[in-house]
């Protein structure tokens, strides 16, 4: 009993000294966002062509030292995430471009490692994300079999499969939650700011129905400041 009393003191003692050497920082960041989006069939092989669709990204951030080099840095974000689908089957007279746009909330817990431990310089880092899904809007074009398409769908986070949908529905509906993985690498300055590549990709499947998957995936370069 007195061996784990003193254990528990030993850390406590240690994160005190930790946290007297480099205080809790706050930050605020914004940034540009290029978004993409896996589609796979029921058998897990991608289809489609996809190219990025432009989005942005705000939210705050805290800097909890938890060492002389490493640094927990859980974020709070609004992500605006996007994709381009194309879909061309030339035998079949099929040609459809999907663009959408899907707004989250997304909250990344990283663990950075600064590169040398000073207040400026280079840190690399790494962690899940857990995703809420908010709201979406989306367009498709194109023709099928001779007939032209040009519809609008909203993105719905009601997580419900089309054996609960009515057949006239028209909109996609994808689950509220999404689970994914964080790497990044950036600079920071003496004075606060500091900048930040970081590539987002999504691990859970948003699609409910058990014959299709669609995963999100983004670049993103942010810039943001500390105090």
């Amino acid at each position: 009993m007195k061996k784990n009393l003193l254990f528990i003191a030993i850390i406590i003692a240690s994160l005190n000294t930790v946290n007297a050497q480099q205080k809790v920082k706050y930050g605020l960041q914004t940034g540009y966002l290029l978004g993409s989006s896996l589609f796979t069939d029921e058998d897990g092989l991608s289809y489609g062509t996809t190219t990025s669709k432009s989005g942005f990204r705000i939210g705050v951030n805290a800097s909890i030292p938890i060492g002389t080099s490493l640094v927990f840095n859980p974020e709070i974000n609004y992500v605006n995430k996007g994709s381009k689908n194309a879909i061309d089957v030339p035998g079949f007279g099929v040609s459809i471009e999907n663009s959408f746009t899907a707004n989250y909330i997304e909250v990344p817990l990283n663990i950075l490692y600064n590169i040398p431990s000073k207040n400026e310089g280079f840190y690399i880092g790494a962690g899940p994300t857990i995703s809420m899904g908010l709201n979406g809007k989306g367009t498709l074009s194109g023709n099928s079999m001779g007939m032209p398409i040009n519809s609008t769908y909203l993105v719905k986070f009601d997580g419900k499969t089309e054996d609960e949908l009515p057949i006239t529905d028209e909109d996609v509906h994808l689950r509220k939650f999404e689970l994914g993985a964080n790497i990044l690498a950036g600079y920071k300055l003496k004075n606060g700011l500091n900048f930040r590549l970081n590539y987002n990709f999504g691990i859970s499947d948003m699609d409910p129905n058990a014959d299709g998957g669609n995963k999100n995936r983004y670049v993103a370069l942010t810039v943001g400041f500390s105090f």
